[in-house]
Order: structure tokens, then sequence, then C-alpha cells
């Protein structure tokens, strides 16, 4: 990870923001530590107290108590200023960043940036948008340059050319550079502001060492390794001066001489380097031993910690088959492996804010490919063939759904730790005001409601992080529970299924070219590793384009190539399949999938997909499988809705909405089964928010929907408006619903889509349904015709009700009719729709 080295830079930041005025402040910024610490415990006990010894901890890379003196500073009653208020909150920021916590950090940041705006200083205006460019680095790195520009414009206009604040800017956009692959760019920076720090500061300062760290970064991403080497090098003897053994700086600058020697082959140095990493970060950690491992229970910066071990683990394999085909490299790199696995399930802990563990996915993905294809590896080479086999299908499923997971057990948590339902209710209310300005904030709105709607976030998340606090705190079954997220083994698995049923979980390599297959039947586990020359995510793009936009010899290539890589020889009493999808493979009907190539002027209806063979179902994860199922209507009832006209919405109406909606009610009621049924005006936002869908097995929505899978929180369902509510139902109101459902059905447009995170999956409408509720989905890839999806809907529930039939074999019956009929065979009328559940 190229950002591992950024640390300094935010927190030097803060000693631009007003004049150096005292000795305390010159020690500081001379990297004179502990004399520093020796002044301020001194101080009268008051908010500059604080301040100093938030800032002093934050370069010693000690960031718990450096959280806890800011906050202090921030709740101490000493008569501070608005800026000094906001000085609390970017130093708070920076904190949050440092630890990986990049959303919450920008929440602190743009708080701090409000405050700098109403007293108008500039100074300390550029100073946050160099922070808020600086958390925007690992989420957006247009947006980060952006702030870093607007920061330096500023800068220009109050400060000399040679002033530190100017340096901090041309390092910032030199960063920037250096990550969008700007590389010559990114040098002229970094040399420009190594002049300025070595001018003010001379040669063996934490800043010049910042600059020459990144100028060996940008010259060993141009495979230039000897400058790379030499720089870090440099960097490395500065920071052991300035900081002793053990800094997140330290740590980060091994991590990057580990890849560089790595890169010259000399993996015995990269594994020494990179083991010199962990035993920076780590403050009771001093076991020189490559071979030794930690407690990982103390470090200073534990993303950075995840990157040095995940480095670590690739060295020992180069290692061992590289050069020393030692058994014992082999071991270490698995042991090192298991620390991986364990730090990213306290790492997530740790993180409050989801998208925060969204990004932690990213590199925890990076850490469950190394365990399949590892554990893969050593069960070739042992007799223990199938522990290792499952350990390969342990490390795939923690790839999928975790933050789901997560969020799913939390919940499950609050309903048996005997919360009272006062404490309830407030997080409900919390959660739907902060899902109401995270959504508004993503629409881009004018920048003075943006920085109105950030100002209520930010009092409504601290509120909210207040709220868990004192649950964890006061509630012991609540923390017990809430952490208390386990996969099911490969046996507990295997004894959900029948002989008729085969699950089939993937995972894709990050390159897209290697598929890993876990096949779980009544017949144990089998793995699967199938090779494609092309990238998946094209195959992917091909199969679904070919399939919307009718391109049929396009779809009987990529349909046959697909099935061939994604479908193993299955046994003859297999009937039913549970897909587990990994990525992309989470947009695509398997159903479509051909088990041959034919004729291209064979007929669709006659067509061989695989959904004429199987009746086949998808899951976000094994572990939702093996889940209770969570409350619903004891009653065998429905609550259809089905707005029809959009024309406030100024979409197209949807008639075969209400013939849908009539037919569907009129099959349960001929079945003695209350149907409750919402058209036009009545079929209101008012109406899903109340009892009216809390009490019903199954729900119904006939309606347009659309997924943004840039910024999930957009994401919507639309209904008929009322005076209270808009009609617009947004992914983040969804999530706050309280749906009791066996079966939730969205007839609309594209709502099984949404953003796909590694390591996590797809974030969109499905997700939300799946957290508020419901156990089982029906939901739609794109957008289809009206009259045939109300005839595909009006098949399913007949097959449901009428038939007594799984929803898994009603939806493949409904599909089949679809087939046989000339007029709707295409895969464009019946593919789209997939049953996401058990």
């Amino acid at each position: 990870m190229r950002t591992a080295f950024l640390t300094l830079v935010g927190i030097l930041t803060i000693f631009n923001v007003y004049p150096q005025t005292n000795s305390i402040d010159h020690l500081i910024a001379e990297g004179e530590l502990n004399k520093a610490l020796e002044q301020v415990v001194n101080l009268p006990d008051n908010n500059d107290k604080y301040n100093y010894l938030g800032v002093i901890y934050l370069q010693k890379g000690q960031y718990e108590e450096a959280k806890n003196s800011f906050n202090k500073a921030l709740t101490h009653d000493g008569g501070s200023s608005k800026l000094d208020r906001a000085e609390c909150y970017a130093n708070i920021a920076t904190v949050e960043r440092a630890m990986g916590n990049s959303s919450k950090s920008l929440e602190y940041h743009f708080r701090a940036l409000e405050i700098r705006k109403e007293e108008n200083n500039q100074a300390a205006i550029a100073a946050s948008y160099n922070d808020i460019g600086l958390s925007y680095f690992s989420i957006n790195i247009d947006l980060s340059l952006e702030y870093y520009e607007m920061a330096f414009d500023i800068y220009k206009k109050l400060y000399k050319p040679e002033d530190d604040r100017i340096a901090i800017a041309h390092t910032n956009i030199g960063l920037a550079y250096n990550e969008m692959g700007l590389y010559g760019d990114a040098i002229i920076n970094f040399e420009e502001a190594l002049k300025i720090r070595k001018k003010n500061h001379g040669f063996e300062h934490p800043t010049v060492a910042i600059i020459l760290s990144s100028l060996g970064t940008v010259y060993y991403n141009m495979n230039n390794l000897d400058p790379a080497l030499r720089y870090q090098q440099d960097a490395l003897n500065i920071y052991q001066k300035a900081y002793g053994a053990k800094h997140p700086e330290i740590a980060s600058t091994y991590n990057l001489i580990g890849r560089v020697l790595r890169s010259m082959e000399d993996f015995e140095g990269a594994v020494s380097s990179y083991h010199s990493a962990v035993l920076s970060n780590i403050p009771d950690y001093d076991n020189t031993d490559i071979y030794s491992y930690p407690e990982i229970e103390n470090y200073y910066n534990g993303d950075l910690l995840l990157v040095s071990l995940l480095d670590k683990v690739r060295a020992f394999q180069d290692l061992h088959f590289g050069k020393t085909l030692k058994p014992r490299d082999l071991k270490a790199a698995y042991q090192n492996l298991e620390l991986c696995d364990n730090l990213i399930d306290k790492l997530r802990r740790e993180k409050s804010d989801e998208q925060d563990k969204l990004n932690l996915g990213k590199l925890a993905s990076e850490v469950y490919e190394e365990g399949i294809r590892l554990s893969l590896t050593i069960a070739e080479l042992s007799w223990k063939k199938k522990l290792y086999y499952n350990k390969a299908y342990y490390y795939s499923e923690k790839s999928k759904a975790a933050v789901l997971l997560d969020a799913i057990a939390e919940t499950n948590a609050k309903s048996f730790a005997n919360i009272p339902q006062e404490k309830i209710a407030l997080e409900q209310a919390l959660k739907t005001e902060i899902a109401y300005y995270r959504q508004k904030i993503a629409s881009k709105p004018p920048k003075d409601k943006e920085e109105s709607y950030r100002h209520e976030l930010f009092t409504l998340t601290n509120e909210y992080q207040k709220f868990i606090d004192d649950l964890e705190t006061n509630y012991s079954d609540y923390y017990r529970l809430k952490y208390n997220v386990g996969l099911p083994t490969v046996e507990e698995v295997i004894n959900k299924l029948n002989e008729t049923t085969v699950l089939l979980s993937y995972f894709i390599t990050e390159q897209g070219n290697d598929i890993y297959i876990f096949e779980i039947s009544t017949k144990g586990l089998r793995v699967h590793k199938n090779t494609t020359q092309e990238d998946i995510n094209r195959l992917i793009a091909g199969y679904r384009n070919s399939i919307y936009y009718n391109f049929k010899e396009t779809y009987l290539n990529t349909a046959n190539e697909l099935y061939k890589l994604l479908i193993p020889h299955l046994s003859s009493k297999i009937e039913n399949i549970i897909i587990v999808p990994a990525g992309k493979l989470g947009i695509i009907p398997f159903e479509a999938l051909l088990q041959n190539k034919p004729d291209e002027k064979e007929e669709f209806n006659s067509l061989p997909y695989l959904v004429k063979k199987y009746a086949i179902s998808t899951q976000f994860s094994t572990a939702l499988l093996s889940m209770t199922d969570r409350t619903m209507s004891e009653e065998n009832n429905i609550c259809l809705i089905a707005p029809v006209d959009f024309d406030k919405h100024k979409l197209p109406m949807l008639p075969g909405t209400a013939t849908e909606v009539d037919a569907i009610s009129k099959i349960f009621m001929d079945k003695k089964q209350k149907a409750k049924t919402f058209i036009n005006d009545d079929a209101s936002e008012v109406v899903v928010k109340s009892d009216a869908i809390s009490s019903s097995k199954y729900l119904h929505f006939a309606t347009h929907g659309i997924v943004n899978e840039e910024k999930p929180e957009l994401s919507q369902v639309f209904l008929a408006s009322q005076e209270s509510e808009d009609g617009n139902l947004y992914s983040g109101e969804i999530y706050n619903l309280s749906i009791n459902a066996d079966l939730v059905t969205l007839s609309a447009c594209q709502t099984g889509l949404g953003k796909i995170h590694r390591g996590e999956g797809i974030v969109g409408l499905s997700r939300a349904l799946i957290y508020s509720g419901a156990n089982n989905l029906v939901v739609s890839l794109w957008s289809v015709a009206d009259q045939s999806t109300s005839d595909l809907m009006i098949n399913f529930y007949s097959g449901i009700v009428g038939d007594n039939k799984s929803y898994a074999n009603a939806l493949q019956t409904a599909k089949l009719n679809m087939i046989s009929n000339s007029t709707y065979s295409s895969p464009y009328y019946w593919a789209p729709f997939t049953l996401i559940g058990k």
C-alpha cells in the first residue's frame, strides 16, 4: 500500500495553522518530543496542555493516548476560542485517519473547516483543505488532489515560496500525482518540497524523511530500484534518529524497503525488513528472530501492521519457492497469514463507520486470496489435504459480506440483550436522521447546504457513537453477541443441504484470471480452480450486454464460455444450486448460462439453459445460509404495493403493475389467505414505514427502482408521495425499516445491482433489505418490460401458494413457462429475476 507513509504529512499540518510562538512549539516542530513532553507536563491543567499532549502522542504514534488528550482539550471548560475548538476537531480527525478511519476523519475535518470559515482564518482554512485531501486519499484520489490544490492556492497568497506550508502543499500534491501514476510531476513537487525542508530544518529532520521516502516510492513505482532503495534507507536513518526504534513511520519505511528488496529478488532481506516493520509497530515485541510471532494485542497502527504481515507472508513464499524449498518457510508464511486473519477481525471491531470497514475489506481480500492459494498449495504437499481444503474454503468465505454479517449480528445482539425499548427507539431515530443527512450530502447540494448537512451529520454520528459506547459498557450480553460472528464449518453447511442440493461458492483473484470454486454437497467439499486467458470481468460484461441488447452470437459464446468456467461437473442427483458469488458474478443470471454452444439459428426456447436443469438461488454468504431466520409473520399473508403512476417522479407509468398485484392478491384469497393491496396514491412511503408491512409474511413491490453504483446512498425505490413523505424510499431508509417478511419481491428495475466492493460484494438495495429483516428476496438485474414482468410474478406466486413449491422451484417454473412462450423466450425477459436467500 502506497498510502502507508502519509501519517506525518497530516500531523505536521497542525504546526502550520498558527505561528510557532514558544519553545514547546519549536521542540515539537523539530522532533524533540521527549523534551517537549517534559515541559508540557508542568503546564496548568487546561486545553492547551491537552492539545500539546495530543500532538506529542500523535507524533510518537501513540494514537489512543493522542485521541484521549484531544478529546480532553475539546471538553475542557477553559473558555477556548472557536479556532481552538476547530483545531481540536482537526487534531482528532488526524488521529482517526492515522488509525485508518478515513470516513470518521472527514466528519471531524469538515466540522473544523466550518468553524474556520466562520472565523475567516485563511491559513486555518488551507490547513483544513490539506487535511481533507489526506482523508480522501484512500477514498477518491481526484477529490484529494482538488483539496490539495485549493490549499496550495491559499498558501501561495499568504506565504513566501520558502515557507514550510508551501513545502506541505508540494508534498501532498506529489503524493496525489504518484498515486495517479504521474511520476514525473510527483518528482518535481517532491524535489521542490525537499529544497524548502532542507533549507528550513537541515537534512536530518522527519519532514525531510517524509519527502525522501516519497521519492523512493515514486522510483519504486517506476521500477528504478537502486535510487528507490537509497531514498528509503536515508529516510529510515532520519526517522530512527528522531524517534528511536519504534514508530509507525519507521514501520512504513521498512515495508517500503521490503518491497524494493523483494523486487530485487533478495527474499531473505525482504523477510527481515518486514519483520523489522512488525517490531517497529508493536511496543512490547522485541524478538528479532524472523520465525517468531507476536501477540496481536497492542500496536501503534493496525492497518499498517496488516500490510507488514501480509507482505511478510508473500516474502516467505518467495523465499520458499525461489530459493530454499524449506517447509519451515512455507509454515512461517502460513502462521503469518493466520496473524493477518486475527488482526482483520480485531480491526473490524475497532472501526465504527461502515465505509471504513468496507475500505478495510479491499486489503482483507488480498489476505484471503493469499490464504486460499497458500492453503491449496500446502494441501498438495500434505497428508492432511482435507484440513487445508477446509481452510481454503474458510478464507474464501471470510471475503464475503463481512460488514453485512457484522451489522446483522449487532441488530440481533440488541434483540437478545434485554435493552429497554425506549433505547431501541432512540437508536432508530438517530439512524433515521443519519441516513437522511448522508443521502442529502450524496446528492451534491449547494455548498452552503452541504456545510449545514455536514454539521448536523457530525452532531448525530457523535451522539450515535456515545449511544453505542453506552450499550457496550452497560449491557454485557450486547457486547458479547455483537462480536460473536462465526463462519459455519464445511460440516455445518453440509448439514443444511439435502442430496439434491449443491452449494457453489466462488472466489475470483484480483487480476480476474483465476476462479476458485468451492463445491459443497452431502458428499463433502470439492475445490476447483479454473483459469482463463481473458479477464473474467470482460466475459461478464459481454454476457450481460449480449442478453440486454440481444446480440445473439455474443450471447451464445459468452454464455457457454462462462458455463465451462463456473459450473463444475455435478452429480446426476443434483436439482438445486445455491450460488455464493464473488465480485461481478453477483450481477449475472446463472440460469441463462448454456450447457453447450448451440447453432446461432436455434430458437431461444430450445437453447440448453441451466435453468432447464436446476432451480437456482443465490446468497451473499454461507454464514447467512446458516443463520437462524429472523422472526416473521405466522400468517400466510401478503402486502402488495404498486404506485402505478410516477408522474411526480418524471418516470413512465407502469399500468401492468395494477393488474399484477390484483392477480397476485386473487391467488392468495382463493387459498383463503389474506392480501393487503395498496395501489396508486395508497402505495405510499408512509404505508411502507407503517405496521402494514411489518405484519406480512410476503411483501411485493411493483414499482420503479434505481441503483446508484457510485453513491449507494442515492439508490431508491419509488413510491407515491404524501404530505409527510416525498415517495423516494432511499437505501438508508430501507436499512431502518422493520421487516419481518420471509420473502420480499422487488418487481422493479435493476434492484439487484449495486456498488461492488472487493472483499464484501454488492452494496445496494438487496443488502439493505436483508439487513432490515427479509429472509429471502427476489430482485431484478436490469430493466424489463412491464407486461412480461407481471406474467412472471403471477406464475411465481401461483407456484408458492397454489402448488406449495419452494421459492427457488417456483421461480424456476415461472421462468420455464416464459421460455416456452415464443414472445418471452429470450433471456432478456426472464433471466434478470434472481432469488437471494435459502
